[in-house]
């Protein structure tokens, strides 16, 4: 362990508020909506999503929102593709979308969600931060590391922990308020200016020993 240095990944701020949903996309989102983003496989885990989200809407029948879900194909993709048929009344699958329309469709969210069992690290983390959408993800894997205190973790196994932080966040205006401050401040930890001098450091002092 004496021998590993750990540099946090870098990011660039895309400057996403310029950007204008089309027409196209537009067309295909509800009004309101909580937003999972990312390819369609096996260890995104979003089966069991649908599966919490669609108990929290049997619950909690005044919750207006739907479950976006955004994504090419991945690999095993067909029990996915076949799951969110079952439930179109309460998902709608946008597929893959142009970057200029991800941004606007991320700030659009009331919630960024992700039940993923393992990532190496994370990068829709900080796109939904610097799009001011609170996040909720596994707690897993390098997921808290990139969130830090800024996002809520629940067992990517547990039904009923996805169901709570969904309708915690949901339905209260002030910790999406506070949640949305902290991930500005977290995104500011994850700059490429930051990334490079780090490494140069350890960079260096191997040149030293």
């Amino acid at each position: 362990s004496e021998k590993i240095a750990v540099v946090p990944h870098g990011y660039t701020v895309t400057n996403s508020a310029n950007t204008q949903l089309s027409a196209e996309v537009a067309a295909k989102l509800p009004e309101k909506y909580i937003l999972f983003l990312s390819t369609l496989q096996p260890r995104k885990n979003l089966e069991l999503l649908i599966d919490a989200f669609r108990e929290l809407k049997t619950e909690h029948p005044e919750l207006p929102h739907k479950l976006v879900v955004v994504g090419k194909a991945g690999w095993k993709f067909q029990e996915i593709l076949r799951k969110i048929d079952e439930n179109k009344d309460i998902v709608a699958y946008l597929g893959h979308i142009p970057d200029e329309d991800r941004w606007p469709v991320y700030r659009g969210a009331d919630l960024f969600i992700h039940p993923s069992l393992y990532e190496g690290f994370g990068m829709w983390i900080l796109e939904a931060f610097e799009c001011d959408v609170p996040v909720a993800v596994s707690n897993s894997s390098s997921l808290p590391e990139v969130g830090g205190d800024a996002a809520l973790y629940f067992d990517p196994t547990s039904k009923a922990e996805m169901k709570s932080v969904m309708l915690k966040v949901l339905t209260n205006p002030q910790l999406r308020v506070d949640m949305i401050a902290k991930g500005k401040l977290q995104l500011a930890k994850f700059s490429w200016e930051k990334c490079a001098r780090e490494t140069l450091s350890v960079l260096e002092d191997v040149g030293r020993s």
